[in-house]
């Protein structure tokens, strides 16, 4: 089953123009970027904004999932960047966190109950995590079964803090 699964998988890059750029994605990149799927290679950045766009797309094709509010990677690094900057109170002026504030607001009107991210810890493996707003946890998936990050608690709960009356 496998030998065949990856023979398909071949014949289908093999008819694809490697010139050209990948669209369906929510960013267009080089239908190359493909063959690290097929690999033993560390998937990026890209790679893993292009699972979390399709778990997006198979979440918005049903009614219950369109409470899930999936984020690509950006998302992570802004809200941790605004953390770590000590200004704090940009957060609420600059366009550039204007995503961030908007997820945040949807969850605290109910238009959404939960956010769903990988963060990516110390450039050696992904966590998965889902905020539930509706339910007021988070779950934190680990396949190294280490605890949460008290890093990520704390960029979470200060993003939290600033989209919550509780």
């Amino acid at each position: 089953k496998t030998c065949k699964l990856v023979d398909q998988a071949h014949n289908s890059l093999s008819s694809l123009p490697w010139s050209a750029t990948l669209s369906g994605f929510s960013k267009r990149e080089p239908v190359a970027t493909l063959t690290s799927y097929l690999s033993r290679t560390w998937l990026s950045d890209i790679h893993e904004n292009q699972l979390l766009d399709l778990l997006h797309t198979k979440l918005a094709r049903q009614p219950e999932g369109l409470l899930t509010e999936v984020e690509n990677l950006y998302f992570w690094k802004a809200l941790e960047q605004r953390f770590w900057s000590g200004d704090r109170e940009a957060y609420q002026k600059d366009q550039y966190f204007s995503c961030a504030r908007g997820v945040g607001e949807m969850l605290q009107r109910g238009e959404r109950n939960q956010l769903s991210l990988l963060v990516n810890i110390s450039n050696t493996y992904w966590v998965a995590i889902v905020v539930d707003f509706s339910k007021l946890r988070v779950l934190y998936g680990n396949s190294l079964n280490h605890p949460p990050d008290p890093h990520i608690i704390n960029v979470l709960t200060w993003w939290h803090h600033n989209h919550s009356t509780t």
